[in-house]
Order: C-alpha cells, then structure tokens, then sequence
C-alpha cells in the first residue's frame, strides 16, 4: 500500500476524500494518504461542512498537506464536537491547528478541571444547547483563574463551579468564589486564613 515506488512524471497528486475514508486505517487509505509522495489531502464535505470528533480532527491534522478546504480553493468548515474529555484529550493536537477549525463543540455536559475549562476557552468552545458545563476543582484554582475565564465575552459558560476539597482561603478569594454564578462548595468546606 506505499505508493514511494509510483512515479508521478512531474504531475502532482492530491487526494480529495470525506473525513472517515481519510482516517481510515483498516483498509490501509490513512497510510497511502500519508505517504509522502501525495502532495495535497483535501477534505471532501456535501454540504461545504464537517463535523467531527476531537479524535478524528487529531488524525486528519497528522496528514501532511491537509487542509479542510477543497482542491479548487473554496472554503469548508471544520467543527469539531465531542464530550469534554475528549477535547481535553486531544487539546495540544486541537490547539496546535487552530487556524483549521472553524468551532469547537461540547455535546454533553460534564465536569471538568479547571485547567479544562481554560483550555475549552483557549478553543472558544461553545456548549450544544441543553448542555451544562461544572468545573470542579481546587478553591485556589478557581479563585485564581475564574475572573480572568470570566472577563470579557467567555464563548462557555459553566452552570457550576464547585470544590474539590475543603481550603482555607482569603478574604479576597473567598469574594471571588462567592461571586461566581452557580458557585457551591458542595461538602467541602471553606475556612477564612
């Protein structure tokens, strides 16, 4: 299934196919694209949109010479949607090759860190409608990062922040906490230091 031995004559090849033949392993069509001898893989979509999960735009980005557009230069879009685990899996891959997704999804609601929710923001990740976005972590996490998460036009908003742990805090973080939307310390208990 190499194609190192084909012999272009000068010609170039490119390789304009949908996302799931693209990443296809089984049938060997992931290698042959990835072989060196293909100067281009275009994303093939019927609507001039494709949506994937974070796993596949993380496969389709290692092919060399992929682009989500099409051979003739008009433009597709590229959204990438899955669970919240699986964009914080597949994060570095995601955020290295920003410029070639058009949107980042949460199709389910989750609890994260809240160093995922920092990085579904780096993303500008929106949330599917109905779905509702907890970040749990540390007091000293979320008093640290949540004003700066919070500031501007955030493109996710958690429903609840919550502790992991009971903490001592200042006055100032506990402010902090207090005037998040939806903060809980749930068990956990918060002591002023």
């Amino acid at each position: 299934q190499s194609l190192s031995a084909l012999d272009k004559n000068g010609h170039t090849l490119k390789v304009w196919d949908t996302a799931a033949h693209l990443i296809d392993s089984a049938d060997g069509y992931l290698a042959a694209v990835s072989d060196p001898s293909i100067d281009g893989v275009y994303l093939k979509t019927t609507t001039g949109t494709a949506t994937v999960s974070p796993s596949t735009a993380a496969t389709l980005f290692s092919i060399a010479g992929f682009t989500k557009n099409n051979p003739s230069g008009s433009s597709n879009t590229l959204i990438v949607q899955g669970t919240a685990a699986n964009i914080e899996t597949n994060y570095a891959t995601l955020a290295s090759h920003k410029s070639l997704v058009s949107g980042v999804a949460v199709s389910a609601s989750a609890t994260v860190t809240d160093a995922a929710y920092g990085h579904l923001l780096a993303l500008g990740a929106t949330a599917n409608s109905g779905v509702a976005l907890t970040v749990r972590d540390t007091a000293a996490n979320i008093a640290a990062n949540a004003p700066g998460q919070l500031s501007g036009s955030p493109s996710i908003a958690p429903s609840v922040w919550s502790l992991s742990a009971s903490a001592s805090v200042t006055a100032a973080d506990a402010a902090i906490l207090g005037g998040l939307t939806g903060f809980s310390a749930g068990s956990s208990k918060l002591t002023l230091s």
